[in-house]
């Protein structure tokens, strides 16, 4: 048979899914019952209606209603308040999609007061729903206008003093100026907007026995130590302080100090002469001990620290940007002696900051665009020193993650040059890494009151992959620090060794579980991600005394500032906690090797400072681990390879992740890369 006389197969005929209540009724087929009406309610002229209700559900709809049934309990327990119908949802969501963020959308439900209620009426307060108002019900209302109201507020003032201070939106201050300039419709354009109106917020000048000791005219005696002393003890101060924490354009400190030792008393404020004797106190010492110290014993660095501590009364009176940097120098030298008074300077210097309005982006005319730039620089000063002393003494910071300036960039540094031992970029990469060391501390570190908060391990390993991005992403200039031109040569070393210190933070715990409570990891999965840490821990431990050793052989490091020697004695209690796990092998060398090249790099240091406490204690626990004997020499001992390393059996991959981190790169080693994409 021919295919043309084959007989043609017929089209399936599609069952209707659902029929209408009136073919039901007459059991008959039911077309195209949706969207309705279907053929024989639109021949009878009847009401064709589907019951949904009715319908035979099938496995598949009911595994559907299940998911749909959690997904509304979810969204009930995030949004209480909520009506979860579809017109709420869709324009909740069309909400999101246009960039708003709400945390608890407005409902049918909600209720505010009248503004027509009477408090004095006597009788309870009556409260009337959305739709009263005129609202459409289930609908989430923003409040653009609002924000645009509080964007185009004053946010300066001007104090007896002439200098402007900040003002937030929910102060007194900020209403008061709001309800004056509600007169004027057109205010002047002579006038600042971003300054609140005069009569807001005047401040008069106290008289009588409260006028400040600024203002009171007694004759100020200075001692200043010789001219040429001066200027190595400052040098010093631009080439081992100022690197790293930045205060003064070079040029205007050198021009007052000019103005100052030529007999110019209009340069001898207390500020300046506070700032100058705190960096004779920091360096005096040192530089005694270089010269022969003859001229410098009869002004000792306690006696500059006693003359600078004299001037902070004044400093608190005037609080303005000169008192800043006062406040840190002064927290500078007592950040190894005294630590509750650097503390307390630091978070001195972080209040007033607040009170100028440094953590504020926003230009404006009463501030020009070079100094709030130049404002900006010192904030991330003040930025960094808090945290240092922070973690240094395990005090919660005065300056949280949130008050990092978002977007922070230095557009000054194309004008004017931070100076010859400070890089372009550094700043500004030196407070993102701050503000990672702030989030870490605040993820992992807990108080005793905090109570049960449950910490997660995708949350470290977050902030891990942050710090891996925010090396991999440094600009070129401050990748190798050990290529870094002789100027520069400090200020990138200690960044790298910041971004080191940073990982300790984030792993030393792992460390510390995994070294001294291996068995409390009772899934296999998670001991593991724990060991792959401590190792990170570790390694990150052995970079630093890398960079460290590099800096001794060129004459980078330092014992002015308490950074280096913190750096050091952090190594060397990651090294002593792998000596405690009866571990001595790690890299094919005996850790404790490199626990005593920590010690070498202490002892080669200026005793001046902090640094001579220091390295007592490390000593004395060097002693105690029999890493050293009475003569302080180290105690040799055979290394033998098939020890365990941490409680964890040797295995292949072991000594190529430990070999690897036997070299340092311009960005992250070998050793962290592989053990990172372990770990995922």
């Amino acid at each position: 048979m021919s295919p043309r006389d084959k007989p043609k197969e017929r089209p399936a005929q599609k069952r209707s899914p659902m029929s209408c209540e009136r073919c039901k009724s007459r059991k008959t087929k039911c077309v195209d019952p949706l969207p309705g009406p279907c053929q024989l309610c639109v021949n009878t002229g009847s009401v064709c209606r589907v019951d949904m209700s009715r319908r035979r559900q099938r496995p598949y709809y009911q595994v559907s209603e299940e998911q749909f049934q959690y997904m509304t309990k979810a969204l009930n327990h995030f949004m209480p308040n909520m009506t979860l119908d579809l017109p709420s949802l869709r324009s909740f969501v069309s909400t999101l999609n246009d960039g708003s963020s709400h945390d608890r959308p407005e409902t049918a439900s909600s209720k505010v007061v009248s503004p027509a209620t009477s408090i004095s009426s006597g009788g309870t307060r009556p409260s009337i729903s959305t739709s009263e108002t005129g609202l459409v019900p289930n609908t989430v209302v923003s409040l653009d206008e609002i924000d645009k109201i509080q964007g185009r507020a004053s946010w300066l003032r001007v104090d007896s003093a002439g200098n402007h201070r900040y003002v937030g939106g929910e102060g007194t201050y900020a209403f008061h100026s709001a309800v004056q300039s509600a007169k004027a419709r057109q205010p002047s354009s002579s006038i600042d907007p971003d300054l609140l109106s005069t009569g807001a917020a005047q401040s008069t000048v106290p008289s009588g026995n409260m006028t400040p000791t600024a203002s009171v005219s007694t004759p100020r005696r200075i001692y200043l130590p010789r001219r040429d002393l001066c200027n190595k003890s400052v040098t010093r101060f631009f080439q081992d302080i100022h690197s790293v924490y930045w205060l003064f354009a070079v040029e205007s400190f050198q021009a007052s100090l000019d103005s100052l030792y030529s007999g110019d008393m209009r340069s001898a404020t207390p500020s300046m002469l506070c700032s100058l004797y705190s960096i004779l106190a920091m360096t005096c010492e040192s530089e005694g001990k270089m010269y022969g110290g003859a001229n410098v014993a009869t002004s000792p660095p306690s006696r500059y620290l006693a003359l600078a501590k004299e001037m902070t009364p004044e400093l608190y009176d005037k609080a303005d940007i000169d008192s800043i940097r006062a406040l840190c120098l002064l927290a500078m030298v007592h950040q190894s002696s005294c630590p509750d008074q650097a503390y307390l300077y630091i978070g001195s210097a972080a209040r007033i900051a607040y009170t100028l309005g440094l953590h504020i982006k926003k230009e404006t005319h009463a501030r020009p665009m070079f100094q709030r730039q130049l404002e900006l620089r010192i904030f991330c000063t003040i930025y960094l020193l808090d945290m240092d002393i922070a973690l240094t003494h395990g005090y919660p910071p005065a300056l949280s993650e949130a008050d990092a300036i978002k977007d922070l960039h230095l557009t000054t540094e194309q004008i004017l040059c931070p100076g010859s031992n400070i890089p372009p970029g550094y700043q500004v990469v030196a407070s993102q890494l701050s503000q990672l060391s702030r989030r870490i501390s605040a993820l992992l570190y807990i108080t005793p009151d905090s109570g049960g908060r449950t910490r997660f391990l995708a949350d470290v390993m977050g902030c891990v992959s942050t710090l891996h991005t925010w090396m991999d992403d440094l600009p070129l200039p401050l990748r190798n620090c050990k290529d870094a031109t002789q100027c520069h040569g400090r200020s990138i070393a200690i960044l790298h060794l910041r971004y080191y210190s940073t990982m300790i933070l984030a792993t030393r715990p792992f460390l510390l579980h995994t070294a001294l409570g291996p068995g409390e990891s009772g899934i296999e999965a998670k001991r593991k991600t724990f060991q792959d840490l401590a190792m990170l821990c570790i390694d990150a431990a052995s970079q630093s005394l890398d960079i460290l050793q590099h800096m001794q052989v060129n004459g980078l490091i330092s014992s002015l500032v308490s950074l280096d020697a913190t750096f050091l004695i952090e190594d060397i209690q990651v090294f002593l906690l792998v000596v405690s796990a009866n571990t001595k092998r790690e890299s094919g060398l005996d850790v404790s090797h490199k626990a005593y090249a920590c010690l070498e790099i202490l002892q080669s240091m200026e005793q001046v400072q902090g640094v001579k406490s220091t390295l007592d204690k490390a000593l004395a626990q060097l002693r105690e681990y029999g890493i050293i004997d009475a003569s302080n020499g180290l105690v040799r001992k055979e290394p033998t390879r098939d020890q365990l390393f941490l409680g964890m059996e040797s295995t292949q991959a072991l000594p190529l992740y430990l070999n690897a981190a036997a070299t340092i790169g311009p960005g992250l080693s070998d050793f962290h890369r592989l053990i990172f994409e372990k770990l995922h």
